[in-house]
């Protein structure tokens, strides 16, 4: 396929890189430092935990006209930076497939009145990680935690999806194909926000905070509260498997949070998003507390962890 990453940060160095070096044709949209990086050293990759580095060097370009064309636009970015995109893809009419991949608790229909409900799906990275020099230095999820999701807005399986899960699975990531990605969206922002307040409450470190007990008892009183405002809107917990939030007794799952933190991935999969990106976590906390306040359910230690998080 050729594909063009509209956004060369972390995400999407990462998906180029791995598509690149799987046979796809990667073209990267980017300005200013990181343009001049890439086009001296190419898009760098390296598995934190692994070893492994990729190098490819696609072809750059520093905007998106309106007839250029590509099987497939890519759009990584953090939901603060949405808004100031979407024009410039809504002008171009020649690409037909666009993967929006963006933190969004609040639904679609900003980017369904600029691109038109046919020409976008959706998907959510399960991976993660930090850019330094010109080297990002990343993760994958295990699929238990969290595999690359994607879906349609509709919930059908489009000859599209299909398509761009493979390529991925060809990649090397794990996808889950999903039928309800509005309720996914919004059941993630319910335990990955309390999860980033926390984080920034125990100094953004991920092995900081498998110690602090007082922490992640607030974080998961947190999570519950939220999930009970999903039930309260008629929004089912998804995926399924997160329930485990709700169901298993407190104490144990005080213990396997303490275990998750701990663990070396978890440095990239969340708490280096968190320490770059607190404006994107400021304005979801915004968004999640409109929709808790919008069930009429209380949540105080929500609404205690998320103050937490830094002002915009």
């Amino acid at each position: 396929m050729k594909i063009l990453f509209f956004a060369s940060g972390v995400i999407g160095s990462i998906i180029a890189a791995r598509l690149g070096s799987s046979g796809h044709d990667i073209t990267v949209l980017a300005r200013g430092e990181r343009l001049r990086r890439i086009r001296e050293g190419g898009i760098v990759v390296r598995d934190g935990i692994g070893g492994e580095t990729l190098a490819i060097r696609p072809r750059l370009v520093e905007r998106l006209d309106p007839d250029d064309f590509y099987d497939l636009a890519v759009v990584p970015v953090r939901a603060d930076h949405l808004d100031a995109i979407l024009p410039v893809l809504a002008a171009n009419r020649a690409i037909r497939d666009i993967l929006i991949m963006v933190n969004n608790p609040k639904g679609y229909g900003g980017i369904v009145e600029a691109l038109g409900r046919e020409r976008f799906f959706l998907g959510f990275p399960g991976m993660g990680g930090g850019l330094s020099d010109n080297t990002v230095t990343y993760t994958i999820a295990n699929r238990l935690i969290q595999p690359t999701t994607l879906g349609e807005t509709d919930g059908s399986i489009t000859p599209r999806l299909r398509r761009v899960a493979a390529a991925l699975r060809g990649a090397g990531f794990p996808v889950a194909v999903e039928g309800n990605m509005e309720a996914w969206q919004k059941t993630h922002v319910c335990w990955i926000l309390p999860l980033a307040a926390a984080l920034y409450m125990a100094g953004t470190s991920s092995a900081s905070l498998a110690g602090r007990s007082d922490i992640l008892r607030l974080m998961l009183r947190s999570i519950r509260e939220c999930f009970a405002a999903l039930h309260a809107i008629g929004v089912p917990v998804t995926p399924s498997k997160l329930r485990v939030f709700e169901l298993m007794p407190g104490r144990l799952m005080l213990k396997a949070l303490s275990f998750g933190m701990a663990r070396a991935d978890m440095e990239f999969l969340a708490a280096l998003h968190v320490r770059n990106a607190p404006g994107e976590m400021r304005l979801l906390a915004d968004g999640l507390m409109e929709l808790v306040r919008g069930a009429g359910v209380k949540a105080p230690a929500l609404e205690a962890i998320l103050a937490h998080i830094p002002a915009k």
